[in-house]
């Protein structure tokens, strides 16, 4: 939604004295930059890491997401390289019969103004990082942070927090949500070759509900690659970081109970990484999100399971919702605006912390549990799996627009 264009000049034309300081250059903290430069704020990024490394083989955006990348003006990277799944599909990992099916596609853009996309990790990064230096945006590659980042910066500076999973900034937050591992891990694999793009699986985002472990898999780049996702038992030999490599061998038990077609399709994959997964509580209050002049957004606040494809989405929503609020807010008082992003956000987020650790459980279940929920789903699926109160729009649809 758009703001009225003689309020939007006013607030470009208002003097800010402060910038805005971003610590981390990932996704959310890319995307921050973007929104408060669009809103005419001083900001600077910061990021440890010596240049871009962005990591993982692909990512799904519900229309929450796209919806946030569209007003950040990532449009014409997403028509360049997004897929559009035409549904969402439950499946069973040992049978491959059909559970439920959720259209997407047109259905999407009726109900919700955007469809559901997926994309490689790399090839968003690369754009929001194209999309910052359009705007006059440079990253300080290489620029560590402490606890003691804070002395020695300007009184009235506001400290965003958008560091990941590893956040040295949370410290200063002491009501903030630490992670802890969940005792399973995310486990990447991609195809080069999408598997017959005309059929379902080529064309739809699939969850292959198993016993202990599921598996989600999507086309990628147009459909021409195809990208897996094992949510499985961490592994005793795998290490801390985002690439583990995971030898054939170890993924033998699941391999075991695929259907045959499945079996030869992940055995195609020549290269398994994987990394433990952690995850926070869910927010127990906006406390949890900001203290002071420091906020945290995306992983930094309120790392979550990847059962509800929100990790990135969440952050985006953050990005936008916390650049409007220093926008609207006292350029001289930010700890003000940044305590009206955490009253806006914490409750959204608590509820997609909820429903992700569910979904999982669900996913999973096993013997009579599991057959249980494949009779539900098969009756009440497109009702149970649509998400109308989070792909739609609410309360923190931006007031801007890309420009």
């Amino acid at each position: 939604m758009g703001s009225n264009p003689a309020s939007r000049a006013n607030r470009l034309l208002r003097p800010v004295a402060i910038p805005i300081q971003i610590v981390g250059a990932g996704i959310a903290g890319l995307a921050c930059a973007i929104a408060c430069r669009q809103l005419g704020l001083p900001v600077g990024i910061s990021e440890r890491a010596d240049g871009p490394r962005p990591e993982g083989a692909g990512i799904q955006l519900s229309p929450n997401a796209v919806r946030a990348l569209h007003t950040l003006g990532l449009t014409p990277a997403l028509r360049l390289h997004a897929t559009e799944p035409t549904a969402i599909r439950l499946r069973s990992l040992a049978s491959g019969a059909s559970i439920a099916r959720l259209a997407a596609g047109a259905y999407f853009k009726k109900k919700y103004g955007q469809p559901t996309l997926t994309i490689h990790r790399a090839a968003l990064q690369a754009a929001l990082l194209a999309r910052a230096q359009a705007l006059g945006i440079s990253v300080r590659w290489g620029e560590g942070w402490s606890v003691d980042g804070l002395e020695g910066r300007a009184p009235g500076s506001a400290i965003i927090g958008a560091d990941g999973l590893w956040s040295a900034v949370r410290p200063l937050v002491p009501e903030a949500q630490v992670p802890r591992p969940t005792g399973q891990a995310a486990i990447r694999g991609l195809l080069h070759i999408c598997p017959n793009p005309r059929s379902e699986m080529g064309k739809e985002i699939t969850v292959w509900c198993g016993h202990g472990a599921h598996l989600v898999g999507y086309p990628l780049n147009r459909q021409e690659s195809y990208g897996f996702v094992l949510i499985h038992p961490q592994l005793p030999t795998m290490e801390s970081g985002w690439s583990s490599p995971v030898s054939r061998a170890c993924l033998g038990p699941v391999l075991a109970d695929c259907y045959p077609m499945m079996r030869d399709f992940l055995g195609s994959v020549d290269d398994w990484r994987g990394w433990p997964l952690y995850a926070a509580d869910p927010l127990k209050g906006p406390a949890a999100l900001c203290a002071g002049r420091v906020a945290l957004i995306g992983d930094a606040g309120h790392a979550m399971r990847p059962h509800l494809a929100q990790g990135a989405a969440m952050g985006l929503e953050d990005a936008l919702t916390i650049a409007r609020c220093l926008a609207d807010g006292d350029p001289g008082r930010p700890e003000a605006a940044l305590s009206r992003y955490a009253a806006l956000r914490w409750q959204r987020i608590r509820r997609v912390q909820q429903r992700a650790e569910r979904n999982g459980r669900i996913f999973q279940l096993r013997g009579a549990m599991g057959h249980a929920r494949n009779a539900v789903l098969r009756l009440l699926g497109p009702s149970l799996m649509d998400q109308p109160w989070l792909w739609g729009e609410g309360q923190e649809e931006p007031a801007f627009e890309a420009t």
